[in-house]
């Protein structure tokens, strides 16, 4: 049942809310993130893990090989279920048409890169699965789709102007199955055409976080003075994505981790699989809870 009365800590998340909305630009610097008590520091996707997700390893897929006939098969019959379009600047650059325009817009490219993640996820078979659940990673991961009912699915929409989904719309979002850790994956389609640079967040990035945390906490399920792991894959243009890792702090400030910025404009340097370790990854960092009852 979500609670009424109001934490320090969402308090604090919806200062920084507020804070976020009424921002004027798309773009916030870490310093301009440090005076909304939003702290900012490096994260390396190479490293074994963080302080609230461990990626999946290089021993756990070796358990779970892929289904190489069947994967050739696949693809036989869809060539680029796991490739994207190859961004090609000096097309997008000469587009004349509204058609062109959409083609090269950064809600296709960015789409066109959730859309392949999905489906390594979701639909590149794997052996040794496990029997009656599906032969896909995300088929017998921890995690699964959080969705209505679920009060934090809600986070998927931005309706306080001029904050909104129009600017960036989340593509999937994820809870642990039974409610046991409070952690909350997602992935997000940022359609601004100003490219982002390492150092620099966008709004949206933010505000999604903020608003994953905050329904979270309205649930009332978890402990109120628990840290609130979030974990956002974002994507923007040209074609590009990083990872952010995001707890609370104390009750009085958000603590972000951020990558560094990677390509996804070329198939042989697209890194899909190390961002499905991530957005697969084992919630660390707490003590798991007893399983949530069935409503």
């Amino acid at each position: 049942m979500a609670q009424t009365h109001q934490t320090r800590a969402q308090r604090m998340l919806q200062a920084r809310y507020v804070q976020l909305r009424d921002h004027k630009s798309e773009h916030i610097s870490v310093e301009e993130a440090l005076k909304m008590r939003i702290e900012v520091t490096g994260l390396d996707l190479e490293s074994l893990s963080s302080a609230f997700f461990r990626p999946l390893t290089s021993k756990y897929f070796a358990s779970y090989p892929v289904l190489a006939k069947t994967k050739e098969a696949i693809e036989r019959e869809e060539p680029t279920m796991f490739k994207v379009r190859e961004y090609n600047a000096a097309a997008a650059a000469l587009v004349s048409t509204s058609w062109e325009r959409m083609q090269w817009s950064p809600a296709s490219c960015t789409g066109d890169i959730t859309n392949t993640l999905d489906n390594f996820i979701w639909h590149l078979p794997r052996q040794n699965a496990p029997e009656g659940l599906g032969c896909s990673l995300a088929n017998f991961s921890i995690w699964s789709p959080a969705d209505t009912p679920a009060l934090v699915g809600k986070a998927r929409y931005l309706n306080d102007p001029p904050l909104s989904d129009r600017t960036s719309r989340l593509d999937s979002m994820f809870q642990v199955e039974e409610y046991t850790y409070p952690h909350v994956v997602m992935t997000l389609k940022n359609y601004t055409r100003q490219p982002a640079s390492d150092g620099v967040l966008l709004r949206h990035e933010l505000a999604y976080i903020v608003r994953a945390m905050q329904l979270r906490l309205e649930e009332g399920y978890f402990d109120q003075d628990q840290p609130q792991p979030v974990l956002l894959l974002s994507f923007m243009a040209p074609q590009h994505g990083r990872v952010l890792e995001a707890h609370i702090e104390g009750s009085s400030k958000i603590l972000i981790k951020c990558s560094r910025l990677y390509s996804f404009e070329k198939n042989e340097d697209a890194p899909f699989e190390l961002f499905y370790r991530w957005l697969l990854a084992d919630p660390v960092g707490m003590t798991p809870c007893e399983p949530k009852p069935e409503e």
